[in-house]
């Protein structure tokens, strides 16, 4: 039985319900790509599917409307894979597990991918609709948006003639957004020696319970990052003369979500004292619930300690190295907007941090997203980061990289889109920049004189398991989208 059966937008519903049974994390989205022609092609509409598996569906204007400027709505196919530690679900092949409760749609323990679900779900049923006036209308959904928004940087333009675009991927209602920042994504990764040692203790520490959450728009949320804790922890027991040595460090799933799980395994010789050990874990997280009582105060640690006979692991010297590199790095709010009150300029999330051994070698590898609203500021940050990469004998690999998007002084879309908000809801709309990447930018860069602005309904908590659709706003802001398709130049 569907479970968002009779919720309002139904034919909205519908289609989000129908996309939520189709696996869509990044680099997986041929399914629900596939699934979007073939509805494009059974309501008699010109498709395009692209090698990068973008979408661009056609739908003519209504009648009488054929002289109007022609409008492109869009979002972006795939969605974060995000979820709690005891779920078993299968992002590769399994539905989500939809569940509706005091107004709210959430998936069960996993993330929802209402970011950005729900906007090619309206623009389906929009052209599903026969009753909905409208100017031309082209529909792009794009992939790898999650990832360097890579569907974006790889769409050829040759075949979308609109030039004004409304992007449904924003997730406060009541916010236009006309600008955003750019960024890109390093990875770096040191390689590290491994050696044979004697009998001693294997410590297992985990970090859990931290809200996570997007790594641009909650950046200034004060949230704890739990790969930046765990580091944190072993820096303390380095600086206290135990000479641990790194076995592994995983955290985090996606470089643009802030982590909220990590854990890491150090040997340590039979000689050392565990209890001293365990002492300086315990207060160093004491010490981080504190610092962040008011934010993130869910941080639970758990620690292993077993016996083992001749153990590999890295030297002590490349231990300190790996610690060394990701403390010396920075974390979250880099520098708030001087022009804009509240707004953040420049900031990077260490998202992801993985541990591969091959050839009697330990690889680290920790990425990172980057975000400023200034183009001399992400050069001065990348340059900052090579540099450490270079002084702790680590390499750096520069990825995703894209553009911001100005504000445009001169916007009837805005104006529009304003005039038609004022009229539904009785006040005027909050118009902004957000410290976050959007498509609309790489797209200005492709479609010449492009007029822009972003918005959607209320999504609590994307990127984390918790994330959850407000539906009365879904219902409100697809009346918006309606509203403004239907009034006429």
């Amino acid at each position: 039985m569907s479970v968002l059966e009779n919720i309002n937008p139904v034919e909205v519903m519908r289609y989000f319900e129908k996309l939520s049974q189709i696996p869509r994390g990044s680099r997986n989205e041929k399914a629900v790509s596939d699934y979007c022609v073939e509805e494009a092609k059974r309501l008699g509409l010109e498709v395009w599917q692209d090698e990068a598996n973008n979408v661009i569906i056609h739908k003519p204007a209504t009648k009488g409307r054929e002289d109007e400027p022609g409008v492109i709505i869009q979002g972006h196919l795939d969605m974060v894979c995000v979820k709690d530690e005891d779920s078993s679900h299968n992002f590769e092949t399994d539905p989500l597990d939809l569940k509706v409760k005091d107004g709210y749609i959430y998936a069960e323990k996993t993330s929802l991918g209402g970011d950005d679900g729900i906007a090619v779900a309206c623009a389906l049923a929009l052209l599903a609709s026969d009753s909905i006036s409208h100017p031309d209308v082209e529909c792009i959904f794009t992939t790898g948006e999650e990832i360097g928004l890579l569907g974006a940087v790889a769409l050829e333009a040759g075949n979308i003639h609109n030039r004004r675009l409304l992007n449904i991927d924003s997730e406060v209602e009541g916010v236009l957004t006309v600008g955003c920042a750019g960024g890109c994504k390093i990875k770096l990764t040191t390689k590290n020696e491994c050696e044979k040692l004697q009998a001693g203790k294997l410590y297992a520490v985990e970090l859990n319970g931290i809200l996570g959450g997007h790594s641009g728009i909650m950046i200034d949320k004060g949230r704890l990052n739990a790969n930046v804790a765990m580091v944190r922890i072993l820096k303390n027991l380095l600086q206290a003369d135990f000479d641990i040595r790194l076995n592994s460090i995983t955290g985090g799933n996606a470089d643009n979500a802030i982590p909220k799980e990590c854990r890491c395994e150090f040997f340590l010789e039979a000689d050392k004292n565990s209890v001293e050990i365990t002492k300086i874990v315990e207060d160093t997280v004491k010490g981080m619930k504190r610092e962040y009582a008011a934010s993130d105060a869910g941080l639970n640690c758990t620690i292993e300690v077993e016996s083992v006979d001749e153990r590999t692991a890295m030297t002590v010297g490349d231990t300190k190295r790996v610690v060394g590199l990701m403390t010396a790095i920075p974390d979250g709010i880099v520098k708030m907007s001087h022009d804009i009150p509240g707004l953040v300029e420049t900031s990077l999330n260490c998202g992801v941090v993985k541990t591969q051994t091959c050839d009697g070698m330990t690889e680290v590898s920790t990425v990172y997203a980057l975000r400023s609203s200034l183009a001399a500021s992400i050069k001065e940050l990348k340059g900052k980061l090579s540099f450490m990469a270079e002084c702790f004998d680590a390499s750096c690999q520069v990825s995703g990289e894209y553009p911001g998007w100005e504000y445009r002084s001169d916007s009837p879309l805005r104006d529009k889109m304003i005039a038609v908000f004022e009229e539904q809801y009785g006040h005027k709309p909050v118009v902004e920049s957000i410290h976050a990447g959007l498509e609309c930018g790489i797209l200005s860069e492709k479609l010449d004189d492009l007029d822009a602005v972003s918005f959607g309904p209320n999504i609590i908590d994307i990127h984390s398991a918790r994330e959850k659709l407000d539906i009365a706003s879904v219902e409100r802001v697809w009346k918006y989208l309606v509203g403004v398709l239907e009034r006429k130049d």
